[in-house]
């Protein structure tokens, strides 16, 4: 995987966004695998949504942007968020934060996670989702924080997923969706979420290694008759005739080779946010062409994402999803759903369906 990507094209390799992470992803990979990888603390592999966060840590991102965002100045701002992510390894410093968090929130983690499915069910139903009890987590990865509910179990994670999957719904008439494209698909939890849902829907996978590689094998551990691996799919020309029911494993760079590869639904959620402007734009070039019906967007499009000067790069904005989506109109555009703290100022949910003049027929 990591030689193909190599030896791809430039607009389908990691943008330097992904250059910083691969550093350390490769080598926590080889020295740990992925044994338990959804609930190691302090993991690369929380940064493409692979991990259950700790509630605490989730409470500690509230306090510090809730209590003390805008009190100090930029560079002492730097040295406390340093000094939270030290400190919360001691167990003292933990017992004292959800204390605190606990008085200030109300809610103790347990009940936080239950309200949140209980969230989760009820806005499912009211958007005509398949109900949540259609799902348990597969606990792949040996999630840490595990709510049980009857003969199913959640995680944060799994809960996350689906109410994107609810959002979609109250949009989109999934009978009407036999197959998927989702780009930046992270460890498959996505995918997981959609499959056990609708397990006769075709998914098609695309991300860079060694995301890629994480992504098949957690998939193939839960859907073991289902997945095509890269290693079939790497010099594939053709999508199969029947191919009902199956998630192909792609890398980007394989997006323009596919001669009959089209899709009913085109998925993406915080990723497109962390490529360059130029890279979103290829790829949308050709999502706007293969999608047959619908796009689901989930990402910061107000805010270029090019905080990080030494990186040197500038994300895409929300013209540049309007501009490389031409053949379809908007439906909605509205704040995402966050199972942790509700709205969010800075992510946006999109749906936008294919104009009738566009249609490929």
């Amino acid at each position: 995987m990591l030689n193909d990507t190599k030896n791809s094209p430039k607009l389908y390799q990691p943008t330097k966004y992904w250059h910083n992470y691969e550093k350390k992803f490769l080598p926590e990979l080889k020295r740990l695998g992925l044994k338990d990888f959804r609930r190691r603390k302090n993991s690369i592999f929380q940064s493409f949504g692979s991990m259950d966060i700790d509630p605490i840590d989730i409470k500690l991102r509230v306090l510090n942007k809730d209590l003390f965002e805008g009190i100090f100045p930029p560079k002492k701002s730097i040295l406390f968020k340093r000094f939270i992510r030290s400190a919360i390894r001691i167990k003292l410093f933990r017992r004292r934060i959800e204390h605190i968090s606990r008085l200030w929130l109300g809610i103790s983690l347990e009940e936080k996670l239950f309200f949140t499915y209980q969230f989760a069910k009820y806005y499912g139903i009211a958007n005509k989702a398949l109900p949540i009890s259609n799902l348990s987590d597969s606990l792949i990865g040996s999630p840490k924080n595990i709510l049980k509910i009857n003969d199913n179990v959640y995680t944060s994670t799994l809960l996350r997923y689906y109410l994107y999957y609810a959002y979609t719904c109250k949009f989109i008439d999934y009978s009407s969706i036999s197959s998927v494209l989702e780009i930046g698909s992270g460890h498959g939890g996505q995918v997981e979420v959609l499959k056990k849902l609708h397990p006769n829907m075709t998914i098609f996978v695309i991300d860079i290694p060694p995301q890629l590689y994480v992504c098949e094998q957690y998939l193939k551990a839960i859907f073991p008759n289902d997945v095509i691996s890269y290693e079939k799919t790497r010099n594939m020309v053709e999508i199969p005739v029947n191919s009902k029911g199956k998630i192909f494993i792609f890398s980007p760079s394989q997006l323009p080779k596919i001669k009959n590869l089209v899709y009913d639904l085109f998925w993406n959620s915080a990723s497109f946010q962390e490529m360059n402007s130029e890279v979103v734009l290829n790829y949308l070039k050709f999502v706007n062409a293969q999608t047959q019906k619908f796009v689901f967007l989930n990402e910061e499009m107000k805010q270029i994402t090019s905080g990080n000067t030494d990186l040197n790069w500038i994300g895409a904005t929300e013209e540049d999803y309007f501009q490389g989506l031409k053949n379809f109109e908007q439906i909605d555009y509205s704040p995402s759903l966050s199972q942790f703290l509700g709205p969010t100022n800075n992510y946006t949910c999109a749906i936008l369906q294919r104009k009738q003049s566009s249609v490929n027929l």
